[in-house]
């Protein structure tokens, strides 16, 4: 199973994600995804204190109290197999989110022409197990 978190804090936002990545993994059903969606990132981070973990993770950089760029570095220093895009608003991050891994950085508004070759990468080396193992 391919677990996928979204964070967001704007409602319109993470529903286009959500929606977004709904319609990536009906259309790859090997992949066998969840999504846990958070409208904070202190409830991402909160869930993660608790066990739960994921292969992806989509965060928007601008959230209040943490940025998406932190939530990525914290996520990561538990969860080595982590793959992250950013969903944001602005460019301004981008070097700063490719110099922590990110897999990509989109742009909002986003469309799923964009958002699936993002997940694409984010998902390959997560399958490339799978089929390994």
């Amino acid at each position: 199973m391919l677990r996928i978190a979204i964070c967001d804090d704007l409602e319109t936002d993470r529903a286009a994600a959500c929606r977004g990545v709904e319609l990536y993994l009906s259309a790859h059903p090997e992949l066998n995804g969840r999504i846990d969606v958070f409208s904070n990132p202190s409830a991402l981070l909160d869930a993660m204190e608790s066990g739960a973990a994921w292969e992806i993770a989509l965060l928007d950089v601008y959230m209040p109290g943490i940025s998406g760029t932190q939530v990525a570095q914290a996520l990561s220093a538990q969860m080595k197999d982590l793959t992250f895009l950013f969903l944001t608003t602005s460019t301004d991050h981008a070097v700063e989110a490719f110099a922590l891994g990110a897999a990509h950085y989109l742009v909002k508004p986003f469309t799923q022409e964009q958002l699936s070759p993002a997940l694409d990468r984010a998902a390959a080396p997560h399958l490339k197990r799978k089929t390994e193992g």
